[in-house]
């Protein structure tokens, strides 16, 4: 079978009809019905009769273009058709009807049926001698047989095309299946959409259920829940009530505790003042008579010694001089006796006033610290019921038993057993 190159246009213009009519066409031939027309000698008077300006070469040319396509394409021959613009690819048929010609077409009066069945391919995948005969005479010549039919049957027949030529009937059935392939898609997504419909609607209805029993179930808990906490409440405030009677009658029971105790040790601070009043009345008293005693024992001395003076004037007088010196000495030591017991007996005087002095101050401020005990523990008494109660009603949860225990000893200062009021205001403690 004979390869043939057929062009679409000088430039390639009508590849698209050639390609969507399914045909090759003789374009810029002679207007001459072609059919029988073998002899080249009888074509070329007709076509030089029918174009008497062309020149003989013109001639020729149109001729034997014109009779190749009409007597010698056969049915099972490929045709190459060169794409016209910067591709420059090569769409390649095969011929499956005879010579055609209709007068009526101003360019495309001569036509071959083809199956553009072998596809696109680029110039190169093919031998460049091939590239070469197919650019041949591309400025004149619009169809003419190619000789290297072998080898372009060897390579479309081994290798893959650059693409599949689409024709018009290929691009009908593809948009026809296409609008199949759409509906059925359009179908298929209509019924999962339904059956997803259906599917929702189920689901729905089961977490409907589902939701209905869960809500059935908390509600149960909720009213479980809520008689519980009621049951815990009253059996809290039963519980509080309990502890509060029992905190009122420990408060009542240490309230009359702490009053017994601070009468007692009122009590007790009131013996022990007149204990200590009485004491100091009786260091006052045995002050003065020891006062009385030492001023008796001073006047003695005074009155021996003077004595003793005068009777050494006079037996001065009655004796005249011996022994002069010695009881000079004597006069003079007994004067010196005289002075030391009247600078003891005012240093004495001096010590007993100082004494006299710091315990009257000191009884001054025992009788203070004893009446501002009597007031805060007199206060004490009125404020720390009232509080307790007060704490305990406002928070009877945290309320607590208050203990307070109250020391009552005595406290021995050295040898005269007196009281250590310091200690009583200090720490309002009594320790022996």
């Amino acid at each position: 079978m004979t390869v043939w190159l057929c062009r679409a246009g000088l430039d390639g213009q009508y590849e698209d009809k050639f390609i969507d009519q399914e045909k090759v066409f003789l374009i810029g031939s002679v207007s001459i019905d072609l059919t029988g027309k073998t002899d080249m000698t009888e074509l070329m008077k007709l076509v030089s009769t029918k174009y008497p300006t062309e020149p003989d070469g013109s001639v020729v040319t149109m001729s034997s273009q014109a009779r190749a396509f009409a007597t010698k394409v056969k049915a099972g021959d490929l045709v190459v058709l060169p794409s016209g613009g910067e591709d420059r690819l090569l769409s390649i048929g095969e011929v499956t009807g005879a010579y055609q010609y209709d007068g009526s077409k101003s360019e495309f009066k001569h036509s071959h049926t083809v199956e553009w069945k072998h596809g696109t391919w680029k110039r190169k995948q093919f031998d460049p001698d091939i590239v070469r005969s197919v650019d041949a005479f591309d400025s004149f010549m619009l169809f003419f047989k190619l000789r290297q039919e072998k080898r372009i049957r060897e390579i479309i027949g081994t290798t893959e095309p650059f693409a599949i030529t689409i024709t018009r009937k290929k691009r009908e059935a593809m948009a026809k299946q296409a609008e199949e392939d759409l509906k059925a898609a359009r179908e298929n997504k209509a019924k999962r959409k339904a059956e997803a419909v259906d599917d929702v609607q189920k689901q729905l209805a089961a977490e409907r259920a589902e939701e209905a029993a869960l809500r059935k179930k908390q509600e149960k808990v909720q009213r479980e829940a809520a008689a519980r906490l009621a049951k815990a409440e009253k059996d809290k405030e039963n519980a509080l009530k309990k502890e509060m009677a029992a905190e009122k009658a420990e408060a009542d029971a240490l309230r009359k505790k702490q009053e017994k105790a601070q009468k007692e040790a009122a009590a007790r601070l009131a013996k022990a003042e007149k204990d200590k009043e009485a004491a100091l009345k009786k260091e006052l008293a045995d002050e003065r008579a020891e006062e009385k005693a030492l001023r008796a024992k001073q006047e003695k001395a005074q009155k021996e010694a003077a004595a003793r003076l005068a009777k050494a004037d006079g037996a001065k007088k009655t004796e005249g001089a011996p022994d002069t010196a010695e009881k000079d000495a004597e006069v003079k030591r007994a004067l010196e006796a005289l002075k030391a017991a009247e600078a003891k007996a005012a240093e004495e005087k001096a010590l007993r006033e100082k004494a006299q002095a710091d315990a009257a101050a000191k009884a001054e401020e025992v009788k203070r610290a004893l009446d501002a005990l009597k007031a805060a523990e007199a206060k004490a008494a009125e404020v720390k019921p009232a509080e307790a109660e007060a704490k305990a009603a406002a928070a009877p949860e945290a309320a607590g038993t208050v203990i307070k225990n109250i020391y009552i000893t005595r406290c021995c200062c050295g040898d005269d057993d007196a009281w250590d009021y310091d200690i009583l205001k200090e720490r309002r403690r009594f320790r022996r």
